[in-house]
């Protein structure tokens, strides 16, 4: 599937997109366009919709295209998995119809804008979704396990997660602020870990209000040994 048919076909579906983080070369295509109308305006920040979009003209990734959300004081990103939206992928497989393939990908973004305010309502509502005074290393350390993050990543994001204290002035001990610094964090890798963060920032707004209860239960029963053995000595010397 070439590129360039690719990006001139988002550019007719999406007419008045903007496009943002725009990464990879003339083989492959990473980064996102921004719906304007799906943008809402904060106290933090402004919040909108977008679609995260990928293809590679030889076969590194998939055509890819999925709903995601936007927080425009970062541009951090957050990555919606199939459960939540619609997404497309094609693999460059065979024959591929590009004509079939064009109304496919028309079909999926009408189905995928209208889920965008759902989505931005969902995030910001993390943000009643506390710890309960639990400290947030170990709050963390519960959440890196289940992501199965290595030390040197688990650094990255507590070091994400202090720039964002400092932007949400206290509020950041939310399943918000972890999420913010998980997308945050994502920024500084390379293409497929910066999606791949991303997709761990949709799947932390995802969590139930019980699945968020269990990993805040989990990370009050951590000692210090189990937080050295989880997160690594580099992430526990970072101060939040």
């Amino acid at each position: 599937i070439n590129n360039s048919w690719y990006v001139e076909l988002l550019q007719k579906l999406i007419p008045d997109g903007r496009l943002s983080h725009w990464r990879g070369d003339r083989d492959n295509l990473y980064g996102n366009i921004l719906i304007p109308d799906k943008i809402r305006q904060e106290d933090d920040s402004d919040y909108g919709g977008m679609i995260s979009v990928g293809n590679s003209e030889i076969g590194m990734r998939q055509l890819y295209g999925t709903p995601s959300v936007f927080r425009s004081i970062c541009m951090n990103g957050c990555i919606w998995d199939q459960e939540i939206g619609h997404t497309l992928k094609v693999r460059h497989v065979g024959n591929i119809d590009l004509k079939d393939l064009a109304l496919r990908m028309k079909e999926n973004l009408n189905a995928q804008i209208p889920l965008l305010d759902v989505n931005i309502d969902r995030m910001l509502s993390t943000r009643n979704r506390t710890t309960g005074g639990v400290d947030m290393k170990n709050i963390f350390a519960a959440i890196c396990k289940d992501f199965g993050t290595s030390k040197s990543e688990n650094a990255g994001i507590l070091k994400a997660f202090a720039v964002e204290q400092d932007i949400l002035n206290g509020q950041a001990n939310t399943a918000f602020g972890v999420t913010q610094a998980l997308t945050r964090y994502g920024q500084e890798l390379d293409n497929e870990s910066w999606v791949r963060f991303d997709e761990l920032g949709g799947r932390m707004v995802t969590l139930s209000d019980q699945k968020w209860g269990a990993i805040v239960k989990r990370a009050e029963s951590y000692n210090k040994e189990d937080l050295e053995k989880i997160l690594g000595l580099p992430a526990l010397s970072v101060s939040i």
